[in-house]
Formats: structure tokens, C-alpha cells, sequence
């Protein structure tokens, strides 16, 4: 790979580990290719895994990746793996949405506008009315009381954590809790991605009634997304932070 000229963006390389004689081969080609469309400055190296010497350089990534269940076909971009196992074809699924947060990864970040008064009504009925509250310990976040004729009958929180992660969106979703700080209901501002693309909304929704009817107590422990952990661990440790903020009051 030759030197970048004065002014020329240093090329990006990617690995492809596939042997020359899988089926698969063409169409994962086809999918590597016309993601380098769109990013230039992507430089492919292809492996066949079938030579000696292609053995060898599939076995080293994989230590190197620490990937203990190789599969198919590998695509590597600097310290990101995907992997085809049967019918899990990751290469094709995620490689669009890995490379376009690769080379802008400020489109998962910073904290969005949201109205929190019709997920409020959504949760407590159409006559909520949302007071703001200054909660010390949540500095930066958004609590508000929810009201009912003027009756406390639970809270709203927008919560947020920049993930630091140059693969992961940020951190951003609406909680509801009843007065005894049960979870009522969670929706996510921000989406829980996996590999810079959003989950399907069942795999997400069945992780998000895994939290409703929980409290925000230590013991909040729940099977996470499954390539989103990351997002997952911030979810926790925000409720675990509003329950202690919420109790404490």
C-alpha cells in the first residue's frame, strides 16, 4: 500500500478472510465492494483461507481478535470483526452501518430534543401534566414529577450518557416509574445499535420488558442485547443512579 501524497487522506485498510471456493464467496464480494464504493479510501486485502499460508493469517487474526467461534468468512477493520456463521451473515448485514460510523463516528453522539409529555401520557393517561425537578445527584439530566389533578403519581426521566465508544451511539431514552419507583415503561431517543445499525425492533423491545416492572435497585440485573453491551451497561447504571437520586429525596 503506497504512501498517502501531500494532503491525501491515509487509506483504510480491511481484511477478508474466505475461501475462494465458498458459495458465499461472490456475494459477500458484492457487498465489500459497494460498501468501498462509498468509502474510497477503504483498501481490501482478500485472504483465502484454503492456502498454507492463508491458514496461518486467519489463525493469527483470530488470536489477535480473540474470536473463539470462527466461522465462514471474516471481514476485519482495525479493531472490529465480523463474522459469517451459517446463515448469520454479519459481513453483509453490518458492514454498511460499521464502515459510515468508522469514518463519521459523531452521528451516534450528543443528546437529543425530546418531548417527554406524550410518552408521559402514553404511560399515566392524557391528563399528566410534567413538573420539572432539580435533582442535585443527576446534574445534566431531565426529572420531572408527573402530575394528576395535582396528585404525584410518578416520575419521567430523560436520561443520557456519551458512550466514549468510537463504534456506539451515545446513550439517550425516557423512562416512566410509579411513585414507589417501579419501571413503567422505557423508550429509547437514542437507538440501541448494534454494529452502527439499529436491532430489530422485537430483539429491542424484548429487551426493554425485560426492565418494565423492575426497580432501579442493585439486584436490576437483565439478559443485555447481544452485540450492544455496551449500551446496555449504560441503561443500568443511569436507573440504578435515578432510583438512588429518586430515593434519596
Amino acid at each position: 500500500m503506497r504512501p498517502p501524497a501531500a494532503g491525501e487522506l491515509a487509506p483504510v485498510p480491511i481484511e477478508l478472510y474466505v475461501s475462494a471456493t465458498d458459495p458465499e464467496r461472490p456475494a459477500i464480494r458484492a457487498a465489500v465492494d459497494q460498501v468501498i464504493q462509498r468509502f474510497p479510501r477503504l483498501r481490501l486485502t482478500e485472504i483465502d483461507i484454503d492456502t498454507t499460508e492463508g491458514r496461518v493469517a486467519r489463525e493469527t487474526m483470530e488470536k489477535e481478535h480473540r474470536i473463539r467461534d470462527p466461522g465462514e468468512a471474516t471481514l476485519c477493520l482495525g479493531p472490529f470483526h465480523l463474522v459469517n456463521r451459517a446463515n448469520d451473515r454479519q459481513i453483509q448485514t453490518y458492514f454498511p452501518y460499521l464502515a459510515a460510523r468508522v469514518f463519521d463516528p459523531s452521528a451516534g453522539q450528543g443528546r437529543l430534543e425530546v418531548d417527554p409529555v406524550p410518552f408521559a401520557r402514553s404511560v399515566f393517561g392524557a391528563q399528566a401534566r410534567l413538573e420539572p425537578r432539580e435533582v442535585s445527584e443527576l446534574a445534566g439530566q431531565r426529572i420531572f414529577a408527573v402530575l394528576e389533578d395535582d396528585r404525584p403519581v410518578g416520575w419521567v426521566a430523560d436520561l443520557f450518557r456519551a458512550t466514549r465508544c468510537p463504534m456506539c451511539n451515545d446513550t439517550q431514552f425516557l423512562a416512566a416509574l410509579s411513585p414507589d419507583l417501579e419501571i413503567r415503561a422505557i423508550r429509547p431517543v437514542r437507538p440501541i445499535e448494534r454494529y452502527g445499525k439499529d436491532v430489530d425492533a422485537e430483539e429491542r423491545d424484548a429487551y426493554l420488558k425485560r426492565l418494565e416492572g423492575r426497580k432501579p435497585e442493585p439486584d436490576l440485573q437483565v439478559d443485555a442485547v447481544v452485540g450492544a453491551t455496551r449500551t446496555c451497561l449504560a441503561y443500568r447504571s443511569l436507573l440504578l443512579d435515578l432510583g438512588r437520586a429518586l430515593t434519596a429525596r
